[in-house]
């Protein structure tokens, strides 16, 4: 938001002007309204990340490679307008379970 001292944006020059010391960026309009529609979208899992952690992943651990493959394969998101991804998330009412106790160590 401008204030008095603030210089207003001059996009008739074609890019924005630069923090102090730093090199300028070359910003068209096109570019600007390809970053503000592209902010109207989530990456949404596939399969919900709270129930599949709830239901698999916490059995693995926090860490564990089964849980990174999860969490980094591509197959496993869709491009979805945010508004529909946030509201299919809250509506879940599931929050993230803790990992799974470790019982590989007890000793009887």
């Amino acid at each position: 938001m401008l204030n008095d001292t603030d210089d207003p944006v001059d996009f008739s020059k074609g890019w924005l002007p630069p923090a102090p010391g730093a090199k300028p960026y070359p910003l068209r309009l096109a570019d600007a309204l390809d970053a503000f529609k592209a902010a109207q979208y989530d990456m949404a899992h596939k399969t919900d990340a709270v129930t599949w952690w709830n239901q698999s992943g916490r059995f693995f651990g926090e860490k564990a490679p089964e849980v990174r493959q999860f969490m980094l394969d591509p197959n496993n998101y869709e491009l979805q307008p945010n508004s529909l991804n946030r509201a299919a998330g809250a509506s879940l009412r599931e929050t993230y379970l803790p990992p799974a106790p470790d019982f590989t160590d007890l000793k009887w």
